[in-house]
This record gives structure tokens, C-alpha cells and sequence, in this order.
């Protein structure tokens, strides 16, 4: 009969923590491999609308990234105020074709469907802030109150106006 010496707690821990290792990282490529191949399984539009239901309950689709991507023809208005308390010369920019100029009080201008509004403030300096408001529920964006910045070197752009159908 053969004698082994018996082996210490150090060797029983290294033993066993490697047997262990390997199996954790057994597991956490099995997880990683999961994860990217349910990926790309669900950028598949047919195969996401069977396995996720999230499709279908988001409701009706808003974004500017529809199938008739073309532009309504019904006007919808907005006003911009500005909040400073000196009167400046600010243009409102319809598109990059100016189309107003910011009054003291505001000024209302009425936009289409996928429009891009631009407030240049170009020829001032400093920071000016200015409020976007409309009474109009079917405008998403932007949200009424929203306020947005303009300087002499960055122009407050609203992109794109969002419209639900």
C-alpha cells in the first residue's frame, strides 16, 4: 500500500478554486454568447414582433422615421418668447430661410411636419434664452415651456417638429 501524504488546506483550495474558475467562466461565455445572439435575433423585425411584445404596446408611433416620411401640409403654430429683458434683433429660421424677427413680446410663427426651427442670434453677444410655447396637443415636439440658449457662435435649434397624425 502507497502512502500519500495529505495534501493541505492551500492545495485543497487551489484545486478547487480552479476547478471553480473554470466553470464561472464556462458560465459567463455561455451568458455573453446568449446575449449577443439574442441580439441579433431580435433585430430581426418579424422574429422581435413574435418574442417581444414591447412592439406592440408602445401605442402609435410618432417619430420622424416613418413610412410616409413626407411632410404634412398642416400648418400648426408656435410662439417664442424671449427672456431677456433688453429687446434684441433675433431671427427665426424656418428651414435656414428667415421668416421672422423676435419681437419683445414674441413672436408667432406657424410650422409644418418634420420643419427645422433655428433661432440665430449671430449678430449679439452673450447667452440668450428664449421659451417655446403652443397650445396645440398634437405637436410632440417640442413640448410647450421648453426653453433652449442661443449665443453668437451657437444657434437654438428645434429639429425635427414633430406632428402626430
Amino acid at each position: 500500500m502507497e502512502y500519500r501524504r495529505p495534501q493541505s488546506y492551500e492545495e485543497r483550495f487551489l484545486i478547487l478554486s480552479s476547478k471553480l474558475e473554470r466553470m464561472l467562466f464556462r458560465v459567463a461565455m455561455v451568458g455573453f454568447a446568449g446575449i449577443v445572439i439574442s441580439q441579433i435575433v431580435l433585430s430581426v423585425p418579424e422574429i422581435r414582433s413574435v418574442l417581444s411584445a414591447a412592439d406592440r404596446l408602445e401605442g402609435q408611433q410618432i417619430s420622424s422615421d416613418k413610412t410616409d416620411s413626407g411632410t404634412s401640409t398642416a400648418e400648426k403654430e408656435i410662439t417664442i418668447r424671449s427672456l431677456t429683458d433688453k429687446p434684441i434683433t433675433a431671427w427665426v429660421k424656418i428651414n435656414g430661410v428667415p421668416v421672422a424677427q423676435i419681437l419683445p413680446n414674441g413672436v408667432r410663427i406657424k410650422v409644418k411636419k418634420n420643419e427645422i426651427v433655428e433661432i440665430d442670434t449671430s449678430s449679439l453677444e452673450g447667452i440668450y434664452r428664449f421659451e417655446i410655447d403652443h397650445n396645440d396637443p398634437s405637436i410632440t415636439y417640442p413640448t410647450p415651456g421648453i426653453l433652449v440658449e442661443s449665443s453668437q457662435t451657437h444657434a437654438a435649434v428645434l429639429k425635427p417638429i414633430l406632428v402626430q397624425d
